[in-house]
């Protein structure tokens, strides 16, 4: 462009005449005039594209904003066998489950919530603390994440916890949380089930695991696990 044009050869001549400036001053014995060094302007490094956030430890990022588009992962999809086999087979039945995706994407919604507060539950749980804390921490967290901390009247029916917290140690199967003060502190010997669900407009996801911190509860631990997924196969 002209306009353009004109201000680059402008800002050259300024810089041939300073160079000339430098030049007389060195011969004339300007003290200083050779160490004299070209001003740089500092290029402003550029952000990345969309802006793109991370979740914090522990998880305190507004879900909504790490999703901007409203659309949430699906996670690992097992078909159906058999007699249910006609709900991927059958073209009819696909495309009512197409009908349903804003139903299903809360779903997926809440599932990404309890995803993110599971992993760094998993990472920071650690012997020696409390189970009130241990508590604490995933409910603060999945609060956070929902967006509704529940101290509205009805708040707490748009999104949040899906039910207590459950941490149940040793020969207590399920379905203990501990309520107020409870001063029960993690051992390293301990066998701890963690359950918790995150609602979003009343729609649960669900997930529980075992927590061990002594390698000999190993072999236990990978025969749940196999055990779980040939069930749901």
């Amino acid at each position: 462009m002209v306009g353009g044009g004109a201000e680059i050869d402008a800002e050259h001549e300024d810089s041939e005449e300073d160079k000339d400036e430098d030049a007389l001053n060195a011969e004339a014995g300007v003290p200083g005039a050779a160490k004299k060094k070209k001003k740089r302007k500092s290029k402003k490094k550029k952000e990345s594209a969309g802006g793109a956030k991370t979740q914090t430890s522990p998880p305190r990022v507004l879900i909504s904003n790490l999703f901007p588009s409203g659309q949430y992962p699906e996670g690992e999809i097992v078909e159906y066998r058999n007699e249910n086999s006609y709900r991927t087979t059958n073209e009819e039945k696909r495309h009512l489950d197409r009908m349903n995706n804003d139903f299903l994407n809360e779903y997926r919604q809440g599932a990404e919530i309890h995803r993110q507060v599971r992993q760094w539950a998993q990472k920071n749980i650690k012997p020696g603390q409390t189970l009130t804390e241990i508590a604490e921490g995933i409910e603060d967290s999945v609060r956070a994440l929902t967006g509704h901390p529940g101290l509205e009247e009805g708040d707490n029916i748009k999104g949040g916890m899906g039910f207590p917290t459950g941490l149940n140690i040793n020969h207590i199967a399920a379905h203990y949380s501990p309520n107020a003060g409870n001063k029960v502190v993690l051992q390293k010997g301990d066998v701890m089930k963690v359950d918790f669900g995150v609602h979003m407009n009343g729609r649960i996801v669900d997930s529980a695991w075992t927590m061990t911190f002594d390698p000999v509860y190993d072999n236990l631990l990978q025969a749940v696990k196999d055990g779980t997924n040939a069930g749901i196969r």
